[in-house]
């Protein structure tokens, strides 16, 4: 009955019970037994209430006093406006000797005044955030009990109404329950579990909904549509009826057409020619030339390409990223340069000297030295350096970005994985590039900003399709090992593999797999433990990293590709389901986003993350894991508002493809539905200022499904 860390995770374990509860493997199911069970279930669940009824207070009490801290801020501002009006007024020698006179008492006002105003804004943070970890942690009880199929066993069915009745009210990406239309007093809190009705109806229901969308527009700006994609896209039939559900044309032409689109938008701005390949390589040859001639590095010193140039991801635009690659065994560190960064210092010279423009060897004092440039387009037979023959490369600029740093090989290991997974098939760099877009339009791509990398997203993306699956209908489904999914496989035609996901896990996928396949058909099948192919971590003395993942030559590919075909996937149908997967099906206190979550072992747990690297066992935010370095997390520059806010976008392009797949009028469509889902915020910004405006004089209403 306390509001500490202590009670809700207690919370947090009794609704794990909850959720885990089956009790189809006992030998008993006596009437009598489940009764008591469900007694003393239904005793926890009241004492939960009782700890978010403390929380409520807690969090009432504590407001008050940020209140009355509030008015002291107030307070004080208006005496140092004050005195800033009376230093004003005076003037001269005497304005200077005042300064002189007051300079003290000024300063200790100020330094009063950013002190309290620190207080201020990290207790209000502090304490909506331990409110909203309550409210969450009760949610999740609710949601354990409701998707369990044994739940009626515990509770009666007119408490399990009411329990959807009061979940119904609760928002995952406010975590916040919206307030209660059953509530006698206003000023409560907690939804007042006794006021609601005592037979609940649909009415009872949509006036949950009700209250539920104006909290989410007053707090979101929009009302998320969380109908699913098979909602939409197939009719509703009876239950009775034995038919398979049909297609609805109108939702399905529509995603056909933003299919269509994305596919179109890659070709035009994203696909990387040959022409750019080439014209990259012939840059690459030049600097390993110039390497070289250097006298600097040892005989035999290599440039790779590395990131987005190379992985596969990347645009015709995309920066030239570069390393250099010593012999086996040789080294250029000493103790006068233990980073190589004298010698990178003397390269750098030689760059000048051979008209590469725009040098910059401001990172040269990183930990992997880098020297940054610009290097002319080469100018190819046939064509223009800048033209392609077509609008793929329009955007190109006369001048290339690169960047050349040492020795970087995890990196270059990394491009190599990145570029195997393109290479599998064309849906996922058509995706990658998508989404890349829409992440930069709402400004959630800038690291310095505290938001997430394009390898972020990149990452998020191999997860969701190494980890989904096909469901025979058209649509995609998250690969847990549920029960539901164990009575799915049997009802599944001859033949079908429900295991396979969409994209073979290629750090855990069996190699055996592939080349018995060449001669007979067999399930996707995973190893159970990965083989140990250890390096020294290049900058962690004493670290070494696993460097293991499937190498497949080049009939190995082919034959990994017909394997895995894509032409039956839709793209628009992977854009939304990987929109609502992150918006709202992601545990993000539980889990974290890795290529390491398969179908064997499942999710890699945050508690795992916790014991074996040190990372926030509580954590509420987004948590990414390196493939090879695993004990880094690449989302760890996203702060908590931008995570939250990050959610929000997912929530909300999400919404935008099911509005317009839904909607039989005014729908959009094709490109244009594009450009809606990649609107960029300060456009859509000045939009909902103009509709806020209009809606004071003309009110409307938002008949948005949830």
């Amino acid at each position: 009955k306390k509001s500490n860390a202590t009670s809700l995770s207690s919370l947090n374990a009794l609704a794990l019970v909850l959720e885990q509860f089956d009790p189809s493997s006992s030998s008993s199911h006596q009437n009598q037994r489940w009764e008591s069970a469900g007694r003393a279930a239904w005793g926890c669940v009241c004492e939960s209430r009782k700890v978010l009824d403390a929380c409520a207070t807690e969090y009432l009490k504590q407001k008050e006093k940020i209140a009355r801290l509030e008015g002291e801020l107030k307070k004080l501002s208006s005496q140092l406006e004050e005195q800033q009006q009376q230093q004003r007024s005076n003037g001269g020698e005497q304005q200077q000797q005042d300064d002189n006179n007051n300079h003290g008492k000024v300063t200790e006002l100020e330094l009063l005044f950013k002190e309290k105003t620190g207080a201020f804004r990290s207790s209000s943070a502090s304490n909506e955030r331990k409110w909203r970890d309550s409210q969450s942690a009760f949610a999740s009880i609710l949601r354990a009990i409701l998707s369990n199929r044994f739940a009626h066993l515990l509770f009666r069915r007119e408490l399990v109404s009411k329990l959807r009745l009061e979940l119904e009210l609760y928002c995952p990406l406010v975590e916040a329950f919206a307030p209660s239309p059953f509530n006698r007093n206003e000023t409560f809190l907690c939804v007042n579990f006794s006021a609601l009705p005592q037979h609940v109806h649909e009415s009872h229901y949509q006036q949950s909904i009700a209250s539920r969308h104006k909290m989410q527009q007053r707090e979101l700006g929009f009302v998320p549509n969380r109908k699913t994609l098979e909602q939409v896209v197939m009719k509703q039939t009876s239950s009775s009826s034995q038919a398979a559900p049909a297609m609805d044309r109108g939702a399905v032409e529509n995603l056909n057409q933003l299919s269509a689109a994305m596919g179109q938008l890659y070709q035009e701005k994203y696909m990387v020619s040959d022409r750019v390949l080439q014209q990259r390589e012939m840059v690459r040859s030049h600097l390993e030339n110039v390497v070289a001639q250097c006298g600097v590095f040892p005989p035999g010193t290599r440039v790779v390409i590395f990131g987005s140039s190379a992985n596969g991801f990347g645009s015709p635009s995309s920066d030239l990223d570069m390393c250099l690659q010593l012999p086996p065994n040789a080294t250029i560190q000493t103790e006068e340069d233990p980073t190589g960064s004298l010698a990178m210092g003397k390269l750098a010279e030689v760059f000048e000297k051979v008209g590469l423009q725009s040098v910059d060897t401001a990172r040269l004092t990183a930990r992997i030295p880098i020297i940054m440039f610009q290097c002319p387009r080469p100018r190819l037979e046939g064509g223009d350096s800048n033209n392609d023959g077509g609008d793929v490369t329009e955007s190109i600029t006369m001048m290339m970005e690169c960047d050349l740093s040492m020795q970087n090989p995890l990196a270059v290991l990394n491009t190599s994985l990145l570029y195997a997974y393109s290479r599998v098939h064309p849906v996922t760099r058509v995706l990658a590039s998508i989404i890349k877009r829409w992440a930069k339009a709402r400004n959630m791509n800038n690291p310095s900003q505290h938001t997430l990398s394009s390898y972020g997203y990149i990452l998020m993306l191999l997860h969701f399709l190494t980890y989904h699956r096909r469901t025979g209908t058209g649509l995609v489904i998250s690969m847990e090992k549920s029960k539901k999914d164990e009575q799915n496989k049997k009802q599944q035609p001859k033949g079908h593999v429900l295991s396979q996901p969409l994209l073979p896990n290629l750090q855990w996928m069996d190699p055996a797999w592939v080349k018995q396949n060449q001669h007979q058909r067999i399930p996707y099948k995973e190893i159970e433990r990965l083989p140990q192919q250890m390096a020294a971590h290049p900058l962690e003395k004493g670290v070494a990293v696993n460097t293991y993942y499937c190498k497949l030559n080049e009939d190995g590919m082919g034959a990994l590709q017909q394997l895995c075909p894509s032409q039956d996937l839709s793209l628009a149908i992977l854009l939304a389901s990987f929109f609502r997967y992150f918006a709202y099906e992601f545990d993000y206190k539980k889990h974290v986003v890795s290529l390491h979550s398969t179908i064997r072992h499942g999710k890699v747990e945050r508690e795992v993350k916790a014991e074996y690297h040190q990372w926030k066992v509580y954590g509420t935010g987004l948590a990414i894991e390196d493939p090879f370095e695993t004990f880094y997390d690449v989302a760890h520059v996203l702060k908590g508002y931008n995570f939250h806010k990050l959610r929000d976008e997912f929530a909300l392009a999400y919404t935008k493809i099911i509005d317009s797949a839904a909607q039989s009028a005014d729908r959009k469509v094709g490109m244009d539905l594009v450009d809606w889902i990649c609107e960029p915020v300060q456009q859509q910004q000045q939009q909902s200022a103009t509709s806020t405006a209009a809606t004071k004089t003309e009110p409307t209403t938002n008949g948005t499904a949830s």
